[in-house]
């Protein structure tokens, strides 16, 4: 009999230990620490995630102004968006067989590289096909319709400043602007070169120029989306082969 009690106690001391460390768990699961608790509702905020980023396109395009003010791009500026809204269908060029030239038109269909990109995290299909008819109204507009006015102008004017808006938001949402942005600049340079150089209508050093302006922001914009492809890719190889030696296991 005495054994039979002392069983007894012994297994009921040890249910009751045992409810007593789950109901530990379970309210430690549900009431997680203060920094943890702290981090997750920071984390599930949607609110402050998207003030902080505008916040960073704000920082992001003062900036971007201060520097063509100073740098004298205020009169591009306007022109372009003149250009888009007002003139669409206008040309600023002179009826001149001098600036019709494969090297400032036809380098314009770089700008179709970004479309080869595949569907990524990087582009959408929508934004590939931005890049496609860019580089197609690109060579219209440098070349085919150069000194004639055309609605050729103004969409290729139009899609210039949304592939722009684009760019912008893609650089600050993947936090590449210093890696990438900053390799623009060396065609941001060009086109103010360009851009004196059609002031002062000599049209031999435009179209020397404006070719540059081409080739050094094409090339970077496609290295960049080939960059961040290949990133996307390698990112999710590694929980590919994880799923997979899970599944493998599981099997055995």
């Amino acid at each position: 009999m005495a054994c039979d009690r002392r069983s007894r106690s012994r297994s009921t001391a040890t249910s009751y230990i045992i409810s007593k460390t789950e109901s530990f768990r379970s309210k430690s699961k549900s009431n997680p620490p203060q920094g943890q608790d702290q981090d997750l509702n920071s984390n599930s905020n949607p609110e402050k995630k998207t003030l902080k980023r505008f916040l960073i396109y704000l920082l992001f395009v003062t900036l971007i102004s201060t520097v063509l003010l100073a740098a004298g791009g205020l009169p591009i500026l306007q022109d372009q968006v003149t250009g888009t809204f007002t003139g669409f269908s206008k040309t600023t060029f002179p009826d001149d067989a001098r600036i019709v030239r494969l090297w400032s038109g036809v380098t314009g269909a770089f700008y179709a590289l970004p479309f080869l990109v595949p569907n990524t995290t990087a582009q959408t299909t929508f934004g590939r096909w931005s890049w496609l008819l860019q580089g197609i109204f690109s060579v219209l507009a440098d070349y085919t319709y150069i000194g004639s006015n055309s609605a050729v102008h103004g969409c290729d004017r139009l899609l210039a400043l949304g592939n722009f808006m684009r760019l912008v938001v893609f650089c600050i949402d993947n936090k590449v602007v210093v890696r990438w942005g900053s390799t623009l600049l060396l065609g941001l340079f060009f086109h103010f070169l360009a851009r004196q150089a059609k002031i002062d209508e000599d049209w031999d050093r435009w179209v020397f120029f404006h070719g540059f302006w081409h080739v050094f922001t094409t090339f970077p914009i496609f290295g960049m989306y080939v960059w961040f492809d290949r990133k996307s890719k390698s990112r999710r190889s590694p929980s590919k082969s994880k799923s997979k030696s899970k599944s493998k296991s599981k099997s055995k």
